[in-house]
């Protein structure tokens, strides 16, 4: 399998991924990109395989549709990866930052 078509191949699987997770959050592609501060048609680009999918913003809709990222080594414990909380956005469409507080 060529490079071109394994990158094309992860970026549906990322998209699929992305799509499921959304899903299942009972979310809508408006919802979600919102909170991730993308339009609701670039999300339905990357949900498709059209554009590829950032991993800042899988990370960050992972966490958002209360799933978690795991790496899954060929043998050995699952690494679980967090979302950096600057790029995960508050339901009003503001950026959550863990160094600001509000009280």
């Amino acid at each position: 399998m060529s490079n071109k078509r394994l990158s094309k191949d992860a970026g549906h699987s990322a998209g699929k991924s992305l799509r499921q997770m959304r899903v299942a959050a009972g979310l809508s592609q408006l919802q979600l990109g919102t909170k991730l501060g993308i339009h609701n048609a670039q999300l339905s680009k990357m949900e498709v395989g059209r554009i590829k999918v950032p991993l800042t913003a899988l990370l960050s809709a992972a966490k958002i549709c209360g799933f978690r990222v795991a790496l899954l080594p060929e043998r050995g414990e699952p690494i679980l990866v967090e979302a950096p909380q600057r790029y995960v956005r508050s339901g009003q469409g503001r950026r959550r930052s863990s160094e600001s507080s509000h009280a």
